[in-house]
């Protein structure tokens, strides 16, 4: 509204404009002397009211000329004369004075008013503050609130004192305490409540309401100002006078409809009436016809609402407003308010959704009004996020989303890109574009993989690392991650060295969130499953992310997830013995047997952590692991979680690297039944190849401690060996360690004789047969036969039959040229023969004799042998 002029009925006014423009004049040829001039004069002449008005008509006109501000967005700078503080001073306690002493003169006040207001807005040096500690200091303050309690009927003076304190608190914060002290507000509050009796909708009447609400508007912002505005009720007075007429053309309420609303919005509280009462005026409002301007005020006026209090959402969910939302949005595409204010109204919208209001709600034709609008409004940060956000919460709401939204959605993933990377200082863009990236990628995998091509991760790491302290942001930025790393293809967007950096830093900055904490432990386990070699080499290489992640195991102790993905990561990276050893010093064996510990029932947790001690035993020295009895832990899961093949192999894995490092850790293993629990998950996992394969190898290590063979043998070892061997033929490697175990346990007595029994001997050679081309396996096979029938107390056995026989004479005739072999079989024929039950076997074979003569031709070592059998046959 422009500016209003005093009342035109003062017989004084033409010789006051007169001498204005005389002192206008002087101003222009000297203004400093016409300064000293005027306030000189009004000294000498204190009670002369006709020269104090002219005197305030000359500095409105001479502070209006120099703070006239010139529209600074336009880039015109605005002409201030170069005046002192002590002139500033001057003029203010001059104007200030002169009030006071001709209080009775409303033309002087309004003129006075005007004056300070001007002077508020004179931004040269120091002067603001100037003015506004003179003013203080004379009880100016005070003496506006008090002349506007005495002069009730004149409206337009009325409007003018509320100008000047709202300059006044805006210029100096601490004014607003010092109506608060002095009752001004009540003060406020009584003389709208005399006008608001009999309001009329003129000009004067609408300027005094309008200044009134922007003095409320400023007193707002103080907590003890709004305790006082709240008990006063001039806020219901003021929205009375908004409503008061059912004509929607009221000038009044189509001009005081949004400040009033943004008052109710600043003051209400959750039971205020007047919140419902006000959206259901400004929807009344927005189904009548209605001017561009008015609706952009109504509109704007249903977002403050609506993000203010959870009021009158029947209302708001109504399909008719939502429709005059759209249109207006269709309309008004140039209106940036229009756009912000819709946006902001469907994100609100999208929050409170039940699920059955879902499917009228979610509609494509919303989705292309906001993209239209971040189209139309690149430039605009404000619009801009509001409109991620209202893509946030419409992809976030509850229930399925159509499938003609879904392609509408997908076109808006560029928007969003668009939007973060043309306002890479702006937080709340930044923010809600995450939050927009984040909901995007949960509507499905294909969404997902679109996010993660439109350059969606790159503006994410530059948001992390331009607002580190925004929690927000960091959240969003962190569950947008989480969800886009499930693909391996953006591990290489997400793993570079500034992704790292924005995940670490954000893992220290929160380091007490625990749901980010989580988020981040995630991301980088996933991360940590990488075959790219930059991406690993970052996570290793990074200074402080394996002691971030150890200290978040250490902080969250109860947290699975956080514990299973710190377990992850620290069995990813110990790729040497110097990061073995780093982990290890910064307390890494201890958080994984505490995670063991406190998570006993929690199989992946049990799992991860065996892994990762699978991985750092070898790096780590002995005294630590002991310390943290990692091998009692181990068994205890292994026992815990005996249906579990994962749990198994790794953990097996694990003691086999823990019996690797000493014998001393062979006995203590085997005193923790560690041999029982390894022979209990094979016997429970025959069909796990990589369970017996462990098992087999774990066995091994440990019957390399003498004093372990007898528990070995007497619990169920050799049969489980032999059950594995039968059942994973096919299985090069685990026959290998299957024959070499078997020839370790035979140098016992007992073991050799469990062996026979177990029919050690058909198995061994059903092996022979499978790999009759490996000689190596033959090798093996011939070693293990050899040791088992060395010195074998019950001769009487049969331990060979026609089947055995004839594959020994077929191993020999294809393998002539190897003297080991040939060695082996020889020497196995040698101890059969001293069985009676074999004799008549091995004599009736014609080949034999043959084979072990050409032997011994070719290799002097067989002679001995190859004499004792010739001898034989």
């Amino acid at each position: 509204m422009e500016e209003s002029h005093p009342p035109q009925d003062s017989s004084s006014l033409g010789k006051i404009d007169t001498t204005a423009a005389a002192f206008e004049a002087l101003m222009m040829n000297d203004f400093l002397y016409a300064i000293t001039a005027v306030t000189d004069a009004m000294s000498a002449h204190k009670d002369d009211t006709i020269l104090h008005e002219a005197a305030c008509g000359f500095f409105y006109i001479l502070t209006k000329v120099s703070s006239s501000v010139a529209d600074l967005s336009a880039g015109i700078i605005p002409l201030y004369l170069p005046l002192s503080s002590v002139q500033i001073r001057c003029i203010t306690k001059s104007i200030v004075n002169s009030m006071m002493n001709h209080s009775s003169s409303p033309i002087l006040q309004i003129y006075g008013c005007r004056t300070l207001s001007n002077l508020c807005s004179y931004t040269y040096e120091n002067s603001t503050k100037d003015v506004c500690v003179a003013v203080d200091q004379l009880g100016g303050v005070n003496f506006l609130l008090q002349s506007m309690q005495n002069n009730l009927n004149n409206i337009f003076l009325l409007a003018e004192s509320c100008g000047s304190i709202t300059s006044l608190c805006e210029s100096a914060p601490w004014i607003k305490d010092s109506i608060f002290d002095s009752g001004g507000i009540d003060a406020v509050s009584n003389i709208v409540r005399f006008h608001v009796r009999n309001i009329v909708s003129d000009e004067d009447q609408l300027y005094f309401l309008e200044n009134v609400c922007a003095l409320l508007m400023v007193l707002s912002t103080n907590s003890n100002c709004v305790v006082a505005i709240k008990s006063s009720g001039i806020v219901d007075d003021l929205f009375s006078v908004v409503k008061s007429s059912d004509n929607a053309d009221n000038y009044i309420s189509e001009h005081l409809l949004l400040t009033v609303i943004e008052l109710i919005s600043k003051t209400g509280d959750e039971n205020n009436e007047l919140f419902t009462a006000a959206l259901s005026f400004a929807i009344r409002m927005m189904e009548m016809p209605t001017s561009e301007d008015r609706l952009i005020n109504i509109i704007v006026s249903i977002h403050l609402i609506v993000s203010s209090m959870d009021c009158c959402i029947d209302a708001i969910l109504s399909r008719k407003v939502r429709d005059q939302v759209l249109n207006a949005m269709c309309h008004m595409p140039s209106s940036a308010a229009v756009q912000e204010a819709s946006c902001y109204i469907i994100s609100f919208l999208r929050t409170k959704m039940d699920d059955d209001v879902i499917p009228t709600l979610r509609t494509s034709d919303e989705i292309v009004a906001i993209r239209n609008a971040m189209r139309v409004h690149q430039t605009h940060s404000s619009l801009q996020a509001a409109a991620c956000l209202a893509i946030r919460n419409f992809c976030a709401a509850r229930g399925n989303i159509e499938d003609k939204v879904v392609t509408v959605l997908f076109e808006s993933i560029n928007d969003v890109v668009k939007a973060s990377v043309t306002h890479p200082k702006s937080p709340i863009v930044q923010e809600n574009a995450c939050g927009a990236f984040w909901a995007l990628s949960t509507v499905s995998d294909h969404m997902a993989l679109s996010v993660a091509s439109s350059g969606a991760i790159e503006c994410i790491i530059e948001a992390m690392n331009e607002f580190p302290g925004l929690l927000s942001l960091q959240d969003d930025a962190c569950s947008t991650l989480v969800v886009l790393v499930a693909e391996e293809e953006n591990f290489e967007a997400i793993g570079t060295e500034r992704g790292f950096d924005a995940i670490i830093n954000c893992l220290g900055q929160y380091a007490s969130n625990m749901a980010i904490s989580e988020r981040v432990c995630s991301i980088v386990a996933a991360l940590s499953t990488t075959n790219l070699f930059e991406v690993k080499l970052a996570i290793i290489e990074h200074e402080i992310a394996v002691n971030r992640i150890i200290e978040c195991m250490y902080r969250y102790p109860q947290n699975s997830h956080i514990q299973m993905a710190g377990s992850e990561i620290i069995s990813l990276i110990s790729v040497d013995e110097y990061i073995m050893s780093d982990i290890a010093g910064l307390g890494g064996i201890d958080r994984l047997s505490t995670a063991m510990q406190q998570h006993l029932d929690n199989s992946l947790v049990q799992e991860k952590a065996c892994e990762a001690l699978k991985m750092l035993i070898p790096g780590v020295e002995n005294d630590i692991l002991m310390g943290n009895d990692v091998g009692k832990w181990i068994i205890v899961s292994m026992r815990r979680h005996k249906e579990n093949s994962k749990v198994q192999i790794q953990g097996i894995s694990a003691l086999l690297n823990l019996c690797s490092k000493s014998h001393s850790n062979k006995d203590a293993v085997a005193r923790l039944s560690g041999i029982s629990a390894i022979v209990d998950s094979m016997v429970n996992h025959l069909g796990c190849v990589l369970v017996q394969e462990t098992g087999i190898n774990a066995i091994q290590s440990l019957s390399d401690l003498g004093a372990n063979q007898l528990t070995i043998a007497e619990g169920g070892a050799i049969q489980a060996i032999m059950n594995g061997m039968k059942m994973h033929q096919p299985t090069k490697s685990l026959q290998i360690e299957g024959l070499d175990t078997l020839m370790k346990l035979a140098s016992m007595e007992v073991s050799r004789g469990l062996i026979v029994d177990c029919g050690g001997v058909d198995t061994i050679v059903e092996i022979m047969c499978v790999y009759k081309i490996d000689e190596n396996i033959q090798q093996k096979a011939f070693a293990t036969l050899t040791s088992i029938t060395d010195n074998l107390q019950n001769r009487e056995a049969r331990i060979m039959s026609a089947n055995h026989l004839n594959t020994v004479v077929d191993i020999m005739k294809r393998f002539p040229a190897s003297e080991k072999l040939q060695l082996s079989a020889c020497t196995f024929l040698q101890n059969c023969i001293d069985a009676p039950l074999n004799s008549d076997l091995i004599r009736g074979n014609a080949f034999l004799p043959v084979l072990v003569q050409s032997a011994a031709t070719k290799f002097p070592s067989i002679e001995e042998q190859a004499q004792y059998l010739v001898s034989f046959f």
